[in-house]
């Protein structure tokens, strides 16, 4: 997800249950002008490509 333009925000511990372990529920985010400077980016460069 960080390669996707997520940034990591926080951890909860040992807060999901599968059954047989617990495990850590890691919070992810990405703010919408974040977003948008992303796709614009990715726009540019495949513009030099074409």
């Amino acid at each position: 997800m960080e390669r996707a333009g997520f940034r990591r925000e926080g951890v909860r511990r040992d807060a999901v249950w599968d059954g047989a372990a617990y495990g850590d529920d890691i919070l992810m985010s990405i703010l919408e002008d974040e977003w948008r400077k992303m796709k614009e980016e990715e726009r540019k460069r495949d513009d030099l490509f074409e």
